[in-house]
């Protein structure tokens, strides 16, 4: 019998100014407030700091097989 476990993962992209790209991943209790992300990342985008953005946060399942208890 397979077994699921759901997470939620926030996800961070970062185009920089030299043209680089930053991502990260990070598993979350909660989504934050979209408005929050949607700030604080155009302040970068306002300040120059960064050339753009983009952001997700959503769940995701994972399926395995649970071990056999002897």
């Amino acid at each position: 019998m397979t077994e699921s476990l759901v997470k939620l993962a926030f996800m961070l992209f970062v185009l920089h100014n030299d043209g680089s790209v930053k991502s990260s991943v990070n598993m979350v209790e909660q989504c934050p407030p979209e408005q929050y992300v949607y700030l604080a990342m155009e302040e970068k985008v306002k300040e120059r700091e960064i050339k753009a953005w983009a952001a997700a946060c959503q769940p995701v399942r994972f399926d395995f097989e649970p071990e056999i208890q002897s």
